[in-house]
Parts: structure tokens; sequence; C-alpha cells
């Protein structure tokens, strides 16, 4: 796809190239709000001052900030991935890397929005950040198993298999009813399952009242970025010759910026409303989407 440079279609990419490209200041104008401090009467506070304990005692006083550091850090490198996007886009690429950006940018949110869903409570939620550190490990060691140096790196292997030990029995000091068991997607602790990031999605964006699919969504993202042997790429065709054809359009590419600015907004809000702050740096993003794509807020 080529834009004649001064048309529409081509001032409107150039926009929303540049406000993804902002996110990362953003953030940063957030951050100098203060915008981790735990402020009176935030769920921030609440969940601090919260007492929980499990099998082995009280819990732990870093469990509770660290799956709020989990979130925050998830935000902030979502943040890097919407400024890459709006880079390729104000360079006129406008294809499979941009889908690739875009995926990951909504699963960084999503996983954020999963740790601090306010329509769960501590328990759940540090389950969540648990489950996430469990098959985070689960699948590091799985591949490290294959590594080409694995003969050299014998030590850390070892090491690596008492920290999973570690890991297990610190969470089952913490929680009962913890099943690590067979395939990661079965896993639970205490109800709170390692859940299909398409069921979650669907919930996160419907949560964030926006008109538009969050399950479906996701599907869409991810056939998009998987060159699996077949193209399921933005504008796969076929020609009346028989011939395969891929093609984009300006507003196929808006669609996508739009995704990506929406799901990083939606995501910054949830931090800023979990510590009580209202941001005039989300604020004015606000207003900048609802400018560039009008009607998306429901």
């Amino acid at each position: 796809m080529t834009l004649s440079p001064g048309t529409e279609a081509s001032e409107q990419l150039l926009a929303h190239a540049r406000l993804l490209a902002s996110c990362r200041d953003i953030y940063l104008s957030a951050w100098a709000e203060r915008l981790c401090d735990v402020r009176a009467d935030s769920r921030a506070h609440r969940d601090i001052h919260q007492v929980e304990q499990g099998p082995g005692g009280p819990w732990p006083g870093w469990l509770v900030p660290q799956t709020r550091n989990m979130a925050v850090k998830l935000v902030r490198q979502q943040a890097d991935f919407c400024v890459s996007m709006g880079v390729l886009v104000e360079q006129g690429e406008f294809f499979e890397p941009i889908y690739s950006l875009a995926r990951s940018a909504f699963e960084f949110g999503l996983r954020a929005y999963w740790l601090l869903d306010v329509d769960a409570d501590l328990r759940q939620r540090c389950a969540r950040g648990r489950l996430m550190e469990l098959v985070s490990v689960h699948h590091l060691r799985d591949a490290a198993r294959d590594r080409p140096d694995v003969a050299e790196r014998r030590a850390e292997l070892d090491a690596m298999k008492r920290g999973w030990k570690n890991l297990k029995g610190s969470v089952s000091s913490m929680f009962a009813d913890v099943v690590i068991d067979g395939d990661p997607s079965r896993w639970s602790i205490e109800g709170a399952r390692y859940e299909s990031w398409t069921d979650v999605a669907e919930r996160w964006l419907a949560r964030g009242r926006v008109a538009m699919s969050g399950g479906g969504l996701y599907k869409h993202l991810s056939v998009r970025t998987h060159p699996q042997g077949f193209n399921a790429t933005q504008g796969f065709g076929v020609s009346a010759e028989g011939v395969m054809t891929r093609s984009t359009n300006a507003t196929e590419v808006s669609r996508l910026a739009c995704v990506v600015l929406l799901t990083f907004y939606l995501s910054l809000t949830l931090v800023a409303s979990y510590h009580g702050l209202a941001s005039q740096a989300v604020k004015q993003m606000e207003g900048e989407i609802a400018n560039q794509f009008p009607g998306v807020f429901k």
C-alpha cells in the first residue's frame, strides 16, 4: 500500500503513528504524577493492608506488592510495543510486523488486566500472579533442556530445577488447593485457573466498555501473526488467475492502530485507578483517542 503525502488517509495514519509513538512519553508522564504511590482508600492501599494467610502461616510482605509490580512492568513494556508500531506506520511499513507488534502489545496489557482485575478479590489476583510465575518457569525449564549448549550449562539447569522446587513449595505454603499437574492450562490455585487468553480478552474489553469483541479480536491478531505454513496474513486472497495475493488499506491499518492505542489506554487507566490516581496524562490520551477514533468508547 502506498499513500500519497498530504491526502486525508495519509494524514490520518500519520496522526495515529504520532500518538502510538508518544505512548512511552504518556506512560512516563503518568509516572511523574506518581503513578504507583499507594493512596488512601485506593485498591492498592486496601490490598497492602489486608491480612491473608495460607497453610504455612501469614503471607510474606512481598507477595501483594510483587503482584502489583508485575502488572506495572507489563504495561511499561506494552508502551514500547506501541512506540515500535508507531515508528513502522510512520515509515509506511503496513504489513506483517505491525500485526506482530499489535499482538504483543495486546497480550502484555491483557496480562496486566488479569493481575489487577477489579472483579477479582486479592487472593484471586495473587493466585494469578503465582500461576504466571509457575507457568513461566515451567516453559523456561522445558526450553532449556534442549539448548545447544546444554552440556555447558549443567549447573544453571540444576539451579533452575531447585528454583522450580522452591517456587512450588512457596506457593503451597501461601495457598490451599494448589493443582500443578499435567498441561499448564489445567493448573489452578484455589480455583483460579491459568485461563485462555481469548476468554480473558473478552472480559477485558467488555469491562472497559469497548465496542468490540475482545475474544474475536485476540483470535484475529493471533492468526495474522503466525506464518505456520499458510498465509493467514492481512489481505490474503486469490486472484481470478489463481494467484495468491495480499493487500491492505488505510482503513485496516487505522483499525489496528485503534486497537493498540485503546488497549494501552485501558491498561494505563487500570494501573492509575488501582493506585487511586486521577491522571491528567491518561485523561489527555483519552481525548486524543476519542478525537482520532470517534465512537470507540461506548
